[in-house]
């Protein structure tokens, strides 16, 4: 929450087009990030190996973007950190996992929630 607040600080603060789009593509970051950790970590039940997954991803893009637009971003991986740990640390807290599952010749995908 305090994270939100203060990008809409930042965003509302800031006149030019460019640094909104700038804005809103490290809100991205943040927000897709999340999502990551949170399954990784659901998986993984591993804060190292969530972490680890979750910013190989974030590696991995700003690999492309930089084969493809010239530019490593390391503002971008510095959001797609603070993405990982949230989805890491929410998941974590809230106890899902996620794990599979064979019965017969067929492999499923469980997830676990607690109430």
């Amino acid at each position: 929450m305090i994270l939100k607040s203060i990008f809409l600080i930042i965003m509302l603060a800031s006149s030019s087009s460019y640094a909104k789009s700038v804005y809103h593509d490290k809100y991205l970051h943040v927000g897709a990030s999340s999502v990551i950790g949170f399954v990784s970590q659901s998986a993984f039940d591993s804060r190292a190996k969530s972490y680890a997954a979750c910013m190989s991803v974030g590696i991995a893009k700003e690999t492309y973007d930089y084969h493809n637009y010239g530019l490593f971003d390391l503002e971008d991986l510095g959001s797609d950190l603070v993405g990982c740990a949230i989805g890491i640390e929410l998941s974590k807290q809230l106890g899902f996992t996620i794990f599979p599952s064979q019965e017969d010749d067929i492999t499923m995908l469980n997830i676990s929630i607690p109430l």
